[in-house]
């Protein structure tokens, strides 16, 4: 599936885009990595829980096509098990176990990597694989001001319950750690379109 090129101006980043599952950075924020990558940029993913007891092969090349074939990147993944197979009365008693694994994964990765930009999920709405990550990227923002850290809205999370979205923006802006900013992909949603087509 093709994207257009779109020249933008040249303002080349390493982009490290953190998803929860493969098709988190995409689907929440296409347009914005499509502007990013027709500046130049490189963008790597980072899918934390990669690990799928059904549809792992699917969802690894569907991510692999995304940002090794067309933006000519790279997909580190870190295979936890997806919270869908973390089922039972143990994943409440696991949390703060999986947010310690999760935590050190990330901060090796982003050691490693040493980006411009660390793209993360905001952690709209219940999932808890998307709170695990954003957990873990807020604490080691404080620690580590090397990048900047944005976030992203959680689709279909932040247009299901808004008042939640509002609310977690503002929770986040009251403590200094977030400020709203506007990017403008009009020109890019083909690109983003074309992009989620690819997923099954």
């Amino acid at each position: 599936i093709p994207i257009m090129k779109i020249q933008g101006e040249k303002n080349a980043k390493k982009v490290l885009v953190v998803e929860p599952h493969s098709d988190d950075g995409i689907y929440s924020a296409g347009g914005l990595l499509s502007k990013l990558f027709s500046e130049g940029s490189m963008i790597i993913s980072v899918c934390v829980f990669s690990k799928h007891e059904t549809l792992e092969i699917v969802r690894k090349r569907e991510a692999e096509r995304i940002y090794k074939d067309i933006f000519g990147g790279n997909v580190i993944f870190l295979n936890f098990l997806d919270g869908f197979f973390r089922t039972g009365n143990g994943i409440a008693d696991s949390y703060m176990a999986d947010y310690v694994a999760v935590k050190q994964a990330l901060s090796e990765c982003i050691k490693r990597e040493e980006p411009d930009i660390v793209l993360g999920p905001l952690a709209i709405g219940g999932h808890i694989d998307h709170k695990l990550v954003h957990s873990a990227l807020i604490a080691y923002c404080k620690k580590n001001k090397k990048f900047k850290m944005w976030f992203y809205e959680d689709y279909p999370y932040c247009n299901q319950n808004r008042i939640q979205f509002f609310k977690k923006i503002s929770n986040l802006a009251s403590q200094g750690r977030l400020h709203s900013k506007y990017v403008e992909i009009s020109e890019f949603l083909y690109n983003k379109v074309s992009l989620n087509m690819v997923y099954r």
